[in-house]
C-alpha cells in the first residue's frame, strides 16, 4: 500500500507544474506544466478556499497537521509561513481519487510562492501513510542545512543570467518556466527560438539555478510544427 501512495503522489505531482524525471539530462527539463502560465491566480484561489477547508475522502486534520509539521521542519516556521500556500483543491482532489482506488495514504498539497515573483509557483507535495507517516515529500527546498536553498531569484533575473551566457533573442519573445526535480532542486528554464522553416521551428532552452542564477545547462532544442512551440509544448 505504501508504494501504491508513492506512485499515486508522483503522477499527481508529475500533472502539477514541477518536473519529476531522475535521468541526468531529463530532469533539468520541465516536464509539465505551462510555460509563462502565472498560477498566481490559484494561489489566491487556495488560500480562500483554505478559510473554509474541511477534510474530504478519509483525510484527517491530524495528517494536514503532519504535513505541516515536516514542512516546518525542513524550513523552519518563518520560512513555511513565508513560501508555502496550503492547496486543498488538489488535495481534496487527491484525496478522492486514493479513496477510490483504495489507497490508505493520502497527499497533503501546498503551493511553493517566490516571494519577488508572484508568478513563479511550484507544487509541493506530502504523501503519508494511513498513520501520518511520511512516505515521500516532492518539491520541498533543501534548505535545513543550507538556508541558501530557501532564497530564490525572480524570472527576470533568470533572463538577465541567460542573456549573461550568450542566449540569443531569437524571432520570438523569449518564455520561461518554474520547475522543481529531484537531485537538482529549483530551476528557471529560458525558452528561445532561434529559426523556423515553415515546417518546425529551433532554438535552445537554458537552466538556471533558481537560487543563484548560475547557468546548470544549455540544450538545443527543436520543435514540430510552430503552434507546438507556441502552446508551451515541451522540446523533444
Amino acid at each position: 500500500m505504501i508504494i501504491a501512495s508513492m506512485l499515486f503522489v508522483l503522477l499527481t505531482f508529475v500533472s502539477g507544474t514541477g518536473a519529476t524525471s531522475d535521468g541526468p539530462g531529463e530532469a533539468l527539463r520541465p516536464d509539465s506544466g505551462s510555460v509563462d502560465g502565472s498560477l498566481a491566480p490559484a494561489v489566491e484561489a487556495s488560500r480562500a478556499a483554505a478559510e473554509s477547508w474541511t477534510p474530504v475522502a478519509g483525510l484527517t486534520m491530524a495528517m494536514r497537521a503532519a504535513a505541516d509539521s515536516i514542512l516546518v521542519a525542513q524550513l523552519g516556521q518563518q520560512l513555511f509561513d513565508e513560501l508555502i500556500v496550503f492547496d486543498p483543491v488538489n488535495t481534496d482532489s487527491a484525496a478522492y481519487k486514493m479513496q477510490r482506488f483504495g489507497i490508505g495514504g493520502r497527499v497533503v498539497s501546498y503551493w511553493l510562492v517566490v516571494p519577488d515573483d508572484p508568478d513563479a509557483v511550484a507544487p509541493v507535495a506530502i504523501s503519508l501513510s494511513a498513520y501520518g507517516a511520511l512516505n515521500r515529500a516532492l518539491g520541498v527546498p533543501e534548505c535545513r542545512d543550507d538556508a541558501s536553498r530557501c532564497v530564490f531569484i525572480d524570472h527576470e533575473s533568470a533572463f538577465e543570467a541567460a542573456r549573461g551566457a550568450g542566449l540569443e533573442e531569437g524571432i520570438a519573445p523569449w518564455r520561461w518556466s518554474f520547475s522543481w526535480a529531484p537531485g537538482v532542486g529549483y530551476f528557471y528554464t529560458v525558452i528561445a527560438i532561434l529559426g523556423e522553416d515553415g515546417k518546425s521551428r529551433w532554438g535552445e532552452d537554458v537552466i538556471i539555478d533558481a537560487h543563484d542564477g548560475t547557468v546548470l545547462r544549455r540544450i538545443p532544442t527543436k520543435y514540430g510544427p510552430a503552434q507546438d512551440a507556441e502552446a508551451g509544448e515541451t522540446p523533444g
